[in-house]
């Protein structure tokens, strides 16, 4: 691609493209037909030339323009590419996100199908070792820098996207197209392309000597060599790295546990406490002298009279470790403080945070400044650590199944709450599926994030609008 826009624009000298006039522009056409840069090549055309391409190399066929996308879907399965990579290098994928937000680059299917393998990491060129000198790129598309700056010089609101991405992509071309001309002048040594600026410069000689000295040391990073040397000890490196995976998955699993212990031992003491509240209460009120204790029960025979009903009260027993009593007040008596209001004779809630079982509920909003999707899934599953305190809070996980929705009565509560489980449903679902520790997804969905530059916020959404982000089965995931 780069070769062809370079004989459009600096050897056929096709005017460059007025980037003042955004309307104009894009319609000059990649595939233009041969008078008109505004007119697509038309189908006939791109027949033959495929047709005489096949011809040439003594191919025949009855299928010709088509040939190229099913050769590759077979080549494809041959080299056991996914078959989600396969629909996304042939623009297969109809689904939203790949007509509307996917860049549609499949780099694993790409990886696979060049020769390089299915892992990131092992795709090198040796030509791509030494980047060219600022000066003899600007010789290739002189005119990018201009254009560029009118287009920054404009209002936000006027500026052209479309024209800054494709004059980037250009600048990318710069490189690609010097680093390829040195391979492929090798190979056609009397291609009159190399008639032309800046092939001919002696700066492009001294870019080609410089590149050539560079591959003959070293053809090949040393990663690679000891890959492809000794693939045993890779292998053995690779079970090694899978071993202490599971490892690590057996102590986040312990942890888990200890989690779980350690919030059951903080309820009961909290159910303790709130048990003492009663009983603290009424004893402030006893030490007061506001309650006598009746230890015995006068007789209305003996000659002390009669009781007066009006100035002698018993109330209900109060049972307090155990033991029963009764309890006298005088004529002006109130009844128990900590249970009843003494103006209007009606319970009083001891915490305003006391549900109907007499449970005590915590207030806590789900954490949206986390950073990671390990920490996501760790305030979800065991709590957040203070990092000031050293106390965790309790989990969200927990606080769903021992308060229900009575943790959460704020909107804001309500809302970052279906937010995070549809996200932590997604990851137990990829769990399940991978047959994989919840953290050990949380960490390769984060390898994956932070590889893709994207936020928090974007993958959430992303996986809400398209749950196959990583092929059928997510088996793609595996591979971070």
């Amino acid at each position: 691609m780069a070769f062809y826009l370079f004989l459009r624009f600096q050897v056929a000298q096709e005017p460059w493209p007025d980037f003042s006039d955004t309307i104009e522009w894009q319609k000059i056409k990649l595939l233009r037909g041969r008078i008109d840069p505004k007119k697509k090549l038309s189908y006939s055309a791109q027949n033959l030339a495929i047709k005489t391409a096949f011809l040439h190399h003594h191919i025949k066929l009855k299928n010709w323009t088509h040939l190229g996308r099913k050769a590759g879907c077979q080549l494809g399965e041959a080299l056991d590419v996914p078959d989600a990579q396969i629909r996304r290098l042939g623009h297969w994928d109809t689904s939203r996100i790949a007509r509307h937000y996917s860049s549609g680059i499949a780099k694993q299917g790409a990886r696979m199908l060049a020769g390089h393998g299915s892992e990131a990491g092992n795709y090198y060129l040796s030509r791509e070792s030494v980047d060219p000198t600022e000066s003899l790129r600007r010789k290739v598309f002189p005119r990018i820098e201009e254009s560029l700056e009118y287009i920054y010089s404009q209002s936000d609101d006027q500026q052209d996207l479309a024209a800054q991405a494709y004059l980037k992509v250009l600048d990318w071309f710069r490189t690609i197209l010097l680093q390829d001309a040195v391979e492929l002048r090798r190979f056609y040594p009397n291609s009159p392309l190399w008639s032309h600026a800046p092939f001919n410069t002696l700066e492009f000689r001294d870019f080609e000597l410089q590149l050539e000295g560079t591959k003959k040391s070293n053809d090949l990073p040393i990663e690679l060599q000891f890959k492809q040397l000794m693939p045993e000890v890779a292998n053995q490196i690779q079970g090694m790295k899978e071993m202490m995976f599971n490892e690590l998955a057996g102590l986040v699993s312990n942890q888990q546990q200890l989690g779980q212990v350690t919030n059951r031992i903080g309820n009961q003491v909290s159910e303790v406490i709130e048990r003492l509240i009663p009983i603290e209460g009424f004893t402030g009120r006893f030490v007061k002298g506001d309650f006598t204790w009746i230890t015995h029960l006068s007789n209305t025979e003996r000659n002390c009279g009669s009781i007066n009903n009006s100035s002698t009260q018993l109330i209900n027993s109060l049972d307090i470790c155990g033991h029963s009593s009764l309890i006298s007040v005088g004529p002006t008596a109130t009844t128990v403080p900590s249970l009843l209001n003494s103006d209007t004779d009606t319970p009083l809630p001891l915490s305003n945070r006391i549900n109907q079982e007499g449970q005590n509920i915590p207030k806590y909003d789900v954490n949206n400044n986390l950073n990671t999707v390990g920490e996501m899934w760790k305030e979800w599953d065991q709590g957040l650590e203070c990092e000031s305190s050293g106390i965790r809070s309790p989990s969200i996980h927990y606080l769903e199944e021992t308060y229900g929705t009575a943790w959460r009565v704020s909107d804001r509560s309500r809302k970052r709450f279906s937010r995070r489980k549809l996200f932590i449903q997604q990851l137990q679902s990829i769990s399940k599926n991978l047959n994989i520790p919840e953290a050990v997804v949380a960490q390769k969905m984060e390898s994956w994030r932070r590889y893709k530059n994207w936020s928090l916020n974007k993958l959430q959404k992303t996986l809400q609008i398209n749950s196959n982000q990583w092929g059928e089965g997510d088996v793609e995931l595996l591979n971070w």
